[in-house]
């Protein structure tokens, strides 16, 4: 019987032991919802607002493989009668840091196929005038829509929406 026991005491030890442990939590966040999280903390540090509507799109806007953030604030204290605060952020490892505000900005919003400066060109619409050019200028896009110049015939078709209505 002794030696019945011995040889047991070993499978009953790994067995009392396998069932103590549990298994790690899952903590793994998708990389989407880092991105989100990056982008949520970007914003509130410009607005100094916790919950705030905002409508957002991410393109590589410098050809450096990483998604930038394009963030139209659609909330009452950054909105007048001319439209809307647009806020620009640059990729950087895993922030995004604020490249440019423009004011009086509404949407659609549109990423065209040329570029200045390194920098994908933005065809924004103005309130009562259109879709005016938006050029990196070495440092920023534009801080005012207003005024810019009109796009002559701008079609929609030959750009990508970012956003919408």
């Amino acid at each position: 019987m002794l030696k019945t026991i011995k040889l047991f005491l070993p499978l009953v030890t790994i067995s009392v032991l396998s069932a103590c442990t549990t298994a790690p939590l899952s903590t793994t966040v998708s990389q989407q919802e880092q991105r989100d999280l990056a982008l949520q903390t970007a914003i509130i540090q410009f607005t100094k607002q916790p919950n705030i509507n905002f409508s957002k799109a991410f393109v590589d806007l410098n050809e450096n493989h990483k998604n930038d953030a394009i963030v139209l604030l659609r909330d009452r204290n950054w909105c007048g009668s001319g439209g809307c605060t647009l806020l620009i952020f640059e990729k950087q490892h895993r922030k995004y840091k604020l490249i440019s505000q423009s004011t009086v900005t509404d949407a659609p919003i549109y990423a065209l196929n040329t570029y200045h400066q390194g920098w994908r060109d933005l065809a924004v619409y103005s309130r009562k005038r259109g879709f005016v050019r938006f050029k990196y200028d070495g440092q920023r896009y534009p801080s005012n829509p207003s005024i810019l110049n009109i796009i002559q015939q701008f079609d929609e078709r030959s750009a990508t929406l970012l956003i919408g209505q």
